[in-house]
């Protein structure tokens, strides 16, 4: 079955829509999270390995979606500031 020209645009129109509404997600590193919350590189780890913080290892990178440090911040956790 052949697509016209109005179909195709049609179908470009809904994909562009989806994306659109799926937006651009923050993603931060170990580095980028010790910087924004004024701690040290071992501390965001441990935070991670506890399960206090959530996310993801990837190889052997973690990765923790905006979401999550939202979470983190918003049930109120303490901070150790030590660095």
């Amino acid at each position: 079955m052949e697509m016209g020209p109005i179909q195709g645009l049609r179908n470009f129109h809904r994909k562009f829509l989806v994306f659109r509404e799926v937006g651009v997600m923050e993603i931060y590193d170990v580095p980028q999270l010790s910087e924004m919350l004024k701690v040290s590189v071992r501390a965001v780890r441990a935070y991670l390995i506890a399960g206090r913080l959530k996310g993801r290892k990837v190889g052997k990178r973690w990765l923790v979606h905006e979401d999550a440090v939202k979470e983190f911040l918003m049930n109120g956790e303490r901070i150790s500031t030590e660095q």
